[in-house]
């Protein structure tokens, strides 16, 4: 019984996701939008949790099933590129190099987006790798230093010499 109701959960779920795609499609063909529906999707979405139209618990075991999933969502392009084999040996470098440096691109900008969007209050907020070095760094000068002395020395006048 509780496999079934994960399974209609899920199901659920994803036919949620997909009916903002058929919609999301829609309004592009609609509206002419220069963009794919996909993207526009992906755009409603957030705009909709961002607003707390919809809850992430709503969406959130179908997604992570789809995620789960998505290497299937692959093999077409995998079976492109057994059939195209020839093209992959003559320009494969060509592809390569557009992958490695997309692959870079999308690294490197999520980290930075990562690193200057807004945490929500109460979650531990990373700052960035070279600022957690640097921390990490001063607080073990800071242990390794002895204590410097507050009191300052008394003066040889004061305490009854005369020079």
């Amino acid at each position: 019984m509780r496999i079934a109701l994960r399974a209609a959960t899920i199901g659920l779920q994803v036919a949620a996701l997909w009916a903002i795609d058929g919609v999301s499609n829609l309004l592009v063909a609609y509206l002419h939008i220069p963009l794919p529906g996909s993207m526009v999707g992906c755009l409603l979405l957030f705009l909709l949790l961002s607003l707390r139209v919809v809850r992430l618990a709503w969406f959130e075991q179908g997604a992570n099933w789809l995620l789960a999933q998505l290497l299937l969502f692959f093999v077409p392009s995998a079976v492109g590129v057994i059939q195209y084999r020839h093209l992959v040996w003559a320009d494969g470098w060509r592809l390569f190099a557009v992958m490695a440096i997309g692959t870079l691109l999308v690294m490197g900008l999520s980290g930075l987006i990562a690193e200057r969007v807004p945490h929500p209050a109460g979650l531990p907020v990373a700052g960035s790798a070279a600022e957690s070095i640097l921390a990490a760094r001063s607080n073990s000068l800071r242990r390794s230093t002895p204590p410097t002395e507050t009191a300052a020395k008394t003066p040889p006048e004061k305490e009854g010499r005369q020079p």
